[in-house]
């Protein structure tokens, strides 16, 4: 018996910063335990003195999982919860739609800056009304053999020019009759032309985005014909968030903006928009080589610690910066014993079924890769109806991290689920590499503090639920069914009982 390979250990502590004298923090990254131990527990586990433990102590810790008597029973389930989830959420799709690669910005940083080579003529091609049948028509037979289509995005390019309104609005119609919900990623700088659309056909969000103040935003958000853009964005917000439509700001960050992002807080309240229930924004730090900025850009953790700085208690900064969102919220979820953790063993929607479409109908798997046709999964099958996906869909399908051997022995396994494929391609030039992002950071800025202050809230020294003990549950028989049973109901039914979110996404 030994201290599990996936502990974190941190010290607990409030969100003041006070630190909890005489106890120590342990999280198991694969089965999601947090307990709180003293410094004399932990150092007899660290140098393997498991007998100095007393009995009942050793035990709970054991039923938790931060010791392990079996490595290869933790391997196999981490192939268990990694197929749990597979099997489950993969049983849906999301549609993104490009009408056009076409745009009416020349953003600094744009990492679609590669489009442009390609001329005004293939910039300014249009997805055909032929090619919106040809992809309804798959959608609608994707619903009838019982995949959900999620939702249908808008991107681009700028979907929202305004001279392809009529295509648009036939993309919108096309949806509607299928019942598939509708967002978009636009600039807004057009939305004007687009507004009664947006109504008529319930767009359910919009991500619009600024980088701050006018002077700033109107240096990196450049329209086309050379003139800034922010004006016209903010009144499109503004009009957007008037007509009950929910828009989500970004605010992108690099090196030049870092010191005067915040400001645009101050604007959105004078606007009337921080607090209205149809308007939310976040901060996110902006990377990649066609940067022009020191190092490509900052980091996720650059971006947190200036909104700290900026005077936001630790939980304050976390909801404004999207990596640590993510984290925030999982982690207080999981702090009231209501969910067990949510052992996801993919980063995002490019591993778990998202298709994005071009005007041509080839299909991307990740939007940090579109029109790069080497990169491409399939194409768009118009004579069987279909979206015909080639055999490179398969190394997007099997990008998880229980077969990434570096992931599959880290303790933040299914906090960082392998990382951003796009990020690990502009730093490898391969996709199914892993690629260590800024969520190992947030984690260990924010567990302390989640688990810190239920302990003395509480008194509790077991702080989660642990996937460890329904794991112990199953039969053999069971867990040999869920790694190789092909039917989402038989697996579905052997680990509800622990699965986070399933009977949502499996309806």
């Amino acid at each position: 018996m030994r201290l599990s390979d996936y502990e974190i250990i941190l010290k607990p502590r409030q969100r003041d910063g006070r630190v909890i004298e005489d106890r120590m923090l342990l999280f198991n990254g694969l089965y999601g335990a947090a307990d709180i131990v003293d410094p004399d527990t932990l150092k007899a586990a660290k140098a393997g003195r498991i007998d100095m433990l007393p009995e009942q102590l050793r035990e709970r810790l054991l039923r938790r999982g931060h010791l392990t008597e079996d490595t290869d029973r933790e391997m196999e389930d981490i192939k268990i919860l990694s197929r749990s989830y597979r099997m489950i959420e993969r049983s849906g799709a999301g549609l993104v739609i490009l009408p056009t690669y076409n745009c009416s910005f020349r953003c600094s940083y744009c990492y679609e800056r590669h489009r442009l080579s390609r001329g005004e003529e293939w910039l300014g091609h249009n997805m055909s009304r032929e090619m919106v049948d040809d992809i309804m028509k798959a959608a609608e037979n994707m619903q009838e053999r019982g995949i959900r289509i999620r939702d249908i995005t808008f991107f681009g390019g700028e979907p929202f020019l305004k001279e392809n309104r009529e295509l648009v609005e036939y993309i919108c119609s096309k949806a509607k009759k299928l019942n598939i919900p509708l967002e978009a990623v636009t600039n807004g700088y057009e939305l004007e032309y687009f507004m009664d659309i947006l109504k008529e056909y319930s767009f359910e969000s919009l991500q619009i985005t600024l980088d701050g103040p006018k002077e700033i935003n109107d240096r990196r958000r450049i329209h086309r014909d050379g003139t800034g853009s922010f004006d016209k964005i903010l009144e499109n917000i503004a009009l957007t968030v008037d007509n009950g439509i929910k828009v989500n700001l970004r605010v992108n960050v690099g090196p030049e903006n870092l010191d005067s992002a915040f400001s645009i807080k101050e604007i959105l309240e004078k606007k009337g928009l921080a607090g209205s229930d149809h308007f939310s924004f976040y901060f996110k730090a902006t990377t990649g080589e066609n940067y022009p900025g020191k190092d490509h850009g900052v980091s996720d953790k650059e971006v947190y610690e200036m909104l700290r700085k900026r005077g936001l208690s630790c939980f304050e900064a976390a909801e404004l910066e999207s990596t640590y969102t993510g984290i925030l919220n999982g982690l207080k979820s999981y702090a009231k014993k209501e969910d067990f953790f949510r052992a996801s063993p993919v980063y995002c929607g490019a591993e778990q079924g998202m298709y994005i479409i071009d005007p041509d109908g080839i299909i991307y798997s990740c939007w940090d890769l579109l029109a790069k046709k080497e990169l491409a999964i399939g194409a768009v099958d118009s004579g069987r109806e279909k979206l015909a996906l080639d055999l490179s869909m398969t190394q997007w399908r099997t990008r998880c991290v229980d077969n990434m051997p570096k992931c599959r022995v880290c303790p933040y396994i299914f906090i960082c689920s392998g990382g951003c494929a796009g990020a690990a391609y502009a730093e490898t030039g391969d996709f199914t590499k892993e690629n260590c992002g800024s969520e190992r950071d947030a984690f260990d800025e924010l567990a302390p503090v989640i688990f810190g202050e239920a302990y003395e809230e509480k008194g509790e020294t077991e702080l989660t639920k642990s996937l460890k003990e329904p794991l112990d549950r199953l039969t053999a028989g069971e867990r040999k069914t869920v790694q190789n049973s092909r039917s989402q109901r038989e697996v579905f039914d052997i680990v509800k009982p622990f699965y986070v979110g399933g009977e949502k996404d499996r309806n």
